[in-house]
């Protein structure tokens, strides 16, 4: 596990550079134009060639890297295999179909391809030799969806790859967005690559259990985001303020009153969760998950702040400036942590950086932000929490085995949206209003 995991830390580095900020600036680019055929067309095609030939460059440099860096070519054959996800991420143009809100094709695709990654884990990975086939997998989960993406493109787009097409007039906004990626990978891995440097490959197969649960919860958190992204950029294109502040209002709300509940939960379940998925021998990395589990909030709404309201209006800028903050916060708290605390260290750097980077974001969104968190109401939310966090801190079950956590959560989410449903919490209402309208009864 911490091979894999260190060798995806350093990928992630290369990910950067092969997509040039495109997940993100794709989607806004094409979302904008998605009604002319023609027009996106052009600019799915123009995109296409920019990544193919940054997807290159990076190829290049990575496959040089592994050669000759020492650390990593002791694992020569399982960075080989993983840097495959570069040639999948550029090739797939998943962006393309966040902007067109291809939503259910993209969630039915994932599901499969992911379902069918787990039986592959479960029927071939054996002992510990087989990591470099469990890297393959990781790959095949992450990217291999590449390949399905890039097959259906004619539906979608007029494949023409060399008629007239203007690279230049992406570079630039592009390149903000790569700026904002490269500073967001570097303090959301980098803990980890520091520790494969300054400690083991065990410290940081600890950590990569405490790191999977964030990132399974944050993926669920910010799955949102990319989904509101095209819509909130069509919006504001043409106008429509209200309708862009009113998706934004109900965003922040979403993300509140969903995270902290995820967030709590999993401090107080800490251990049977590693226990669970790792065994006894991860226990060292629970204490870095129960540090970790508060970055939930702090991610969820720097993305409604970044993604969903800053970047549709043109601020990226600042953007980039609040996550160069995070990095500086970052590198020089594991530098200092790392050493003398190992994982719960670089736990603690990662927790101060998205901390960092939600405050530079709230002090320029000041103005805009205070209609927003008007309709949010901290007591109910507290009380919820509170109420809640008593039942799963308190009522017995087996939890080191699935059902019994399984059971702790669903009775745990139950009170948490009873309580806020009995005190009349107002997204919450709607929220209720809106299953009760399509439930088979009604």
């Amino acid at each position: 596990m911490g091979a894999v995991s260190f060798a995806n830390g350093i990928l992630a580095m290369f990910l950067i550079l092969s997509q040039l900020g495109i997940p993100d600036y794709g989607i806004k680019a094409c979302a904008v134009v998605r009604e002319d055929r023609e027009k996106l067309s052009r600019t799915a095609m123009e995109i296409l060639k920019l990544n193919a030939i940054t997807c290159f460059l990076s190829c290049t440099i990575y496959i040089a890297v592994v050669c000759f860096v020492p650390r990593l070519s002791e694992e020569k054959t399982l960075f080989l295999v993983m840097g495959s996800m570069l040639v999948f991420n550029a090739m797939g143009a998943e962006w393309l179909y966040r902007a067109l809100e291809q939503n259910q094709y993209i969630a039915v695709r994932s599901c499969v391809l992911r379902a069918v990654v787990l039986v592959l884990v479960f029927l071939t990975i054996r002992s510990r030799s087989d990591y470099v086939l469990y890297g393959g997998l990781t790959v095949l989960a992450l990217s291999g969806a590449g390949i399905i993406n890039f097959i259906n493109l004619r539906r979608h787009v007029d494949l023409r790859f060399s008629t007239g097409l203007n690279l230049q007039r992406h570079w630039k906004m592009a390149g903000t967005f790569m700026a904002m990626s490269v500073a967001t990978t570097i303090y959301s891995n980098m803990d980890t690559v520091m520790l494969g440097f300054m400690k083991s490959n065990a410290e940081v197969g600890y950590y990569d259990v405490a790191v999977k649960v964030k990132g399974i919860l944050v993926t669920v958190i910010l799955s949102l985001g990319r989904v509101l992204l095209p819509r909130l950029s069509l919006y504001f294109e043409k106008g429509e303020r209200k309708e862009f502040d009113r998706i934004t209002r109900k965003a922040m709300h979403f993300i509140l009153l969903f995270s902290a509940p995820l967030s709590l939960y999993f401090i107080l379940q800490a251990k049977p969760v590693v226990l669970l998925l790792g065994g006894s021998a991860f226990l060292p990395g629970m204490r870095a998950m129960q540090i970790l589990m508060p970055v939930l909030v702090l991610i969820g709404m720097t993305n409604v702040c970044g993604i969903q309201i800053m970047v549709p209006q043109g601020m990226e800028k600042y953007v980039l400036y609040s996550e160069l903050c995070g990095v500086a916060v970052n590198l020089g708290l594991n530098a200092v942590l790392i050493p003398r605390c190992g994982v719960d260290g670089a736990a603690a750097g990662t927790l101060c950086a998205e901390l960092t980077v939600l405050i530079f974001q709230l002090t320029v969104l000041r103005e805009q932000l205070r209609d927003i968190f008007a309709s949010i109401s901290p007591g109910k939310l507290s009380a919820a929490l509170l109420t809640a966090g008593s039942v799963a801190a308190f009522v017995p079950f087996p939890m080191e085995r699935m059902a019994g956590l399984a059971l702790s959560f669903c009775l745990y989410m139950m009170v948490y949206g009873g309580v806020l449903l009995l005190l009349k919490e107002n997204f919450v209402i709607e929220l209720w209003k809106q299953l009760w309208k399509i439930s088979p009864k009604k």
